[in-house]
């Protein structure tokens, strides 16, 4: 069963673009950077992946998911409202997303 809250807890603990801008403002400029996250093995490995891009923005809805570990998954934009319907009925929230490949 899915957590109705899971969206806005992610919500709440995702930084801002600003947030963000402000933090590496302090970072030597020739730092390359890496997203570090759980594998999710027994030891918990923590991997380093590279952010090889900055795709930008976009207006994209979140739904809570059991499939990730962080709980939540993003479904593409397709010219919903601010607030529609998905496939199984269930309302979504859009939001504005900044992606890092």
């Amino acid at each position: 069963m899915r957590d109705e809250h899971e969206v806005e807890r992610a919500l709440d603990r995702c930084m801002t673009a600003k947030q963000l801008i402000e933090q590496l403002e302090d970072l030597d400029p020739d730092a390359r950077i890496f997203f570090v996250c759980n594998y999710g093995d027994y030891h918990r490995t923590q991997q380093a992946l590279p952010v090889e891009e900055v795709i930008g923005t976009d207006s994209s809805a979140l739904r809570s998911t059991a499939y990730s570990g962080s709980g939540v998954c993003m479904i593409e934009d397709d010219g919903m409202d601010d607030k529609d319907e998905e496939e199984d009925g269930e309302e979504v929230e859009i939001h504005q997303i900044a992606f890092l490949r």
